[in-house]
């Protein structure tokens, strides 16, 4: 039995290995061992470059002030009493949040490094070491405006919720880690006018590259540890950044490369698992980086991207990708391994939405933590509103369901311990999806609560309730949710929706082959029957995002602490280190080379702004605004 038993685990393990298509020639050939960096003491910004970008990306509310949250690390800046970012004490990590959906359109073209002179070209930031760094052009942020009853619009159309056609299941030339340019001016700075609505650019994005140079090559620097990124509005005035940052220097380590066929053999062992869970796995790109674990070290490695093939024929859906940093030889000197931002212990698995859904479970009220401000008089009495939350996930996906219970669990985390919040967060509902939780049951389900999150694999317009198939238990929209809408004008209390789910939200430039009427209807229509009920805004992908990134769990703090939800999302989307260097794919709906993890959002026009504490049904819009990430 013993033998019988270790021939099969043997035969399955040769399987498994067999399965992970790996063409040795993707590897870069590395020659000469490489040195490993030492991270220093954070780096600060100064207290002035803070206050001038917090005051460009004021949200209106009223005079700066900073303010400590008692019990951690942060130091928050507020916009009256709204928060619009915050510095770390500890890890100099400082963000500022704009509020993407009151910038006015650019009428000139962006310039990012017209935008640093204010702050000297921004080289006093970053201390010298033994990198080097480039300011590079990032992607622009761009929106339509499109009223139900223009021009040209289009009707609705309870058909048009299908899969993008020309879809393409592949991936294609890798582009990670190209250089997109010096950081020089942003072209599209016009307001464009097509048939009854305006396509317009609102922000234009440059980064900080950091780059290690050795055996003559220029080695970009990637993971969480390095992060210098911003935003620049019509007037060329830095709105939004994100920032953490620690000088390196060279320890006298150095790693040897493995030859390509050791490496491969170990990238095939340690993606045994899902080869044998999937029916095997490709990988479409391979570059070098040096992964910056924001701790103590800058270490080389390999950044591998691949992809699953499909568990049915014909699959609908698109696949998230998988994202690993795999170390180039012996002596790695920490971990590369990626969790989610959120201090989950266990996970938490959902119930059977066979069960009838209780009331609020009083074991999962958020805490009242620390009121931190004596002059806000409603943290003083503790007053908040209550916001009900319910999360579902895709069933029986034997590759990928760990990664879903991970970003569900992280989500509902970092609702109920962020703090300061000005609501509880009530974990109402927790189950496997079903297509009837969306449909002819939605009231008792996805429309019984404030707050949703789907996990799930994705398309055009369709996201699936069961592993990855498209063709059956999936949810086409609008056709497959709750007729009427979702909101509280039609019996529900839904106001926000994040689809975590691929190519969920397509924009306008998802349609490359249809004339300007068409890419409109097929970018809109579908929304105008969602929103009837009061829905507040969706959030979701127009392509691939990785499970590596942390985009909800991280979007789910900004929620707590009140911030605007749509643009929120779009900015945790866009500085989530797992799509820096701009990885590129096939899109599944359109056969057209673009890079992962470009966010949409889609909300009644005057209502981008609205945070958690905004419930009220809205009526039926005759109005829809979309922002998402362009794929420069």
């Amino acid at each position: 039995m013993f033998t019988s038993r270790l021939l099969n685990v043997l035969a399955l393990a040769s399987l498994a290995v067999a399965w992970v298509e790996f063409d040795p020639e993707l590897v870069p050939q590395l020659d000469e061992p490489l040195p490993v960096y030492g991270l220093g003491d954070p780096a600060f910004l100064p207290d002035h470059w803070v206050e001038t970008i917090a005051g460009n990306a004021g949200h209106g509310g009223g005079k700066l002030s900073r303010r400590d949250n008692y019990g951690d690390a942060k130091v928050y800046i507020y916009d009256g009493e709204t928060i619009i970012g915050y510095v770390d004490k500890g890890t100099g990590e400082t963000q500022i949040f704009p509020d993407y959906t009151k910038l006015q359109p650019a009428r000139k073209p962006l310039d990012i490094v017209k935008a640093l002179e204010e702050f000297g070209g921004g080289n006093d930031a970053i201390p010298p070491d033994d990198t080097l760094v480039e300011v590079l052009k990032g992607s622009t942020l761009v929106g339509n405006t499109v009223n139900n009853n223009s021009e040209g619009s289009g009707s609705v159309k309870e058909g048009s919720g299908s899969e993008g056609s020309g879809s393409k299941e592949g991936s294609g030339t890798e582009g990670s880690g190209a250089k997109e340019g010096s950081g020089g001016h942003e072209g599209s700075g016009s307001e464009v006018t097509r048939g009854g609505d305006t396509e317009s650019t609102y922000l234009a994005t440059g980064y900080v590259q950091r780059l290690v140079e050795c055996t003559g090559k220029k080695i970009p620097v990637c993971g969480p540890g390095s992060r210098a990124t911003f935003g620049v509005n019509g007037q060329n005035r830095i709105v939004s950044l994100n920032w953490r940052w620690k000088p390196a220097k060279k320890t006298g380590q150095y790693i040897k490369p493995w030859d390509r066929e050791y490496f491969i053999k170990h990238v095939k062992q340690a993606l045994e698992a899902k080869a044998v869970e999937s029916n095997g796995i490709k990988i479409y790109h391979v570059d070098a980086c040096y992964y910056d674990s924001g701790d103590k070290f800058l270490q080389p490695v390999y950044r591998v991207f691949g992809e699953t093939y499909a568990q049915e024929k014909n699959k609908t859906t698109d696949t998230f990708r998988l994202l690993k940093y795999y170390p180039i030889g012996e002596g790695s000197p920490e971990s590369t391994e990626e969790g989610h931002s959120s201090d989950v212990e266990a996970i938490e698995y959902p119930a059977d939405a066979n069960q009838q859904p209780g009331g609020t479970d009083a074991s999962h009220v958020a805490r009242s933590l620390n009121y931190f401000d004596a002059r806000s008089t409603l943290r003083q009495r503790g007053i908040k509103t209550n916001i009900t939350v319910g999360r579902y996930v895709t069933r029986n996906d034997t590759v990928y369901q760990g990664e879903f219970l991970a970003n569900a669990n992280g989500f509902w985390n970092n609702l109920a311990n962020t703090s300061p919040s000005p609501v509880n967060f009530i974990n109402s509902q927790y189950y496997w999806a079903e297509p009837r939780l969306y449909g002819t049951e939605a009231n008792t389900f996805v429309n019984s609560v404030n707050l949703v999150l789907t996990e799930s694999h994705g398309a055009y317009h369709l996201f699936s309730t069961y592993a990855d198939s498209g063709s059956f238990e999936a949810v086409p929209v609008p056709s497959g949710l709750l007729a009427g809408g979702y909101g509280p004008n039609n019996g529900g209390a839904l106001a926000y929706w994040i689809v975590n789910a691929c190519e969920f939200i397509p924009a306008r430039i998802d349609f490359p082959t249809l004339s300007d009427a068409d890419s409109r209807a097929r970018a809109f229509d579908t929304w105008w029957p969602v929103f009837a009920g009061g829905l507040h805004a969706v959030l979701g992908w127009r392509t691939s995002p990785f499970f590596a990134d942390n985009v909800a769990v991280n979007t789910a703090k900004q929620i707590a602490l009140g911030l605007p939800i749509a643009s929120a999302w779009l900015y945790n989307a866009h500085n989530d280190p797992a799509f820096a260097g701009k990885p590129m794919y096939v899109g599944h709906g359109n056969g057209v080379l673009q890079p992962n993890g470009r966010a949409t959002t889609v909300y009644p026009c005057g209502h981008g702004s609205d945070t958690i504490l905004q419930l009220q049904g809205l009526g039926n819009p005759s109005c829809l605004e979309m922002r998402y990430w362009n794929n420069d």
